[in-house]
């Protein structure tokens, strides 16, 4: 609800530069991948895209994307979760048209089926009460009568929440890298696959 992920900052570059820019078409994107293929020939732009845990192919498939005229939030979403070989679409996104609408979405449709499943059936598994303190209706409709760019611009998430826990902790942690607690899905195909080869 605080705009978190990434793929909304995605979707809000595409939109301010992309979308209604007539000088993007085939012979810019072509421009565009020489100059970031020169780039990455520099030893300090290659250490910036490994802390951020960016590859080349996914750079290519996010301009390919940034290209696109309509409809990018589900190829964000597939390029965001591509080391999940298996990949669930909850709903259509087809005509999201603001930042707005996609959190909306995946509210209404990734948080319940997805995110919100996964932690209940796990928790009661060990009996454990688990809270989502985010969820609080207060916090949500709170949220809902502020515009998104109080919480989310080009450059920043999450700004809220960070501006209110900017004195409670360290930077160090605020400004941490968010890390899933995705099951490593194909490491374990392969391992399995490569001793059933030794077999």
């Amino acid at each position: 609800i605080f705009y978190g992920y990434n793929r909304y900052q995605w979707f809000l570059i595409w939109k301010f530069f992309f979308k209604k820019n007539f000088l993007f078409n085939s012979f810019s994107k072509t421009i565009v991948k020489g100059f970031l293929h020169t780039l990455q020939k520099y030893t300090s732009t290659r250490k910036f895209l490994e802390r951020k845990n960016i590859t080349t192919n996914k750079i290519e498939k996010f301009i390919d994307i940034f290209f696109e005229k309509e409809n990018v939030y589900e190829k964000f979403l597939k390029t965001s979760n591509e080391k999940n070989p298996v990949k669930n679409t909850f709903g259509t996104s087809q005509n999201l048209l603001n930042v707005k609408d996609l959190r909306d979405h995946d509210i209404s449709n990734y948080l319940v089926n997805d995110i919100l499943t996964k932690i209940d059936r796990s928790s009661m598994h060990y009996s454990v009460e688990a809270r989502s303190p985010f969820l609080d209706k207060n916090i949500y409709d709170y949220l809902e009568n502020i515009p998104h760019n109080i919480n989310i611009n080009l450059f920043k998430r999450k700004k809220i929440l960070k501006r209110i826990i900017d004195k409670k902790l360290p930077k160090s942690l605020i400004s941490k890298t968010k890390k899933g607690f995705a099951v490593p899905l194909n490491d374990v195909l392969n391992s399995f696959t490569l001793k059933i080869t030794n077999i």
